[in-house]
């Protein structure tokens, strides 16, 4: 059985996050005259009491590793498809 598993609050934040990127985000066509980003102030250091910033109380974890043959093989872990960006497989790098 399908689920969705966001929180209301994950929910607002990834729409707070989706709302703040650059079309040019997706990176498909990106060009050096692309549309700049959005007009945030700049701080020193988000607020977490700033409604444009998301807070980040958790990362992305990379694994990799090498065995002895030499085969490299590696994982990551993140918030999968909630924050996937349009144009991308997921939003992590594939290993090639």
């Amino acid at each position: 059985k399908e689920q969705n598993l966001l929180t209301e609050k994950s929910r607002r934040d990834w729409l707070r996050w989706k709302a703040c990127l650059n079309p040019s985000d997706n990176w498909l066509d990106a060009r050096s005259d692309s549309v700049p980003p959005p007009s945030v102030p700049p701080t020193a250091e988000p607020s977490f009491d700033d409604p444009i910033h998301v807070k980040f109380t958790t990362g992305t974890i990379n694994m990799n590793a090498v065995n002895a043959r030499g085969d490299i093989s590696s994982v990551t872990t993140t918030s999968g498809l909630s924050w996937k960006l349009p144009g991308r497989v997921g939003d992590s790098p594939i290993v090639g």
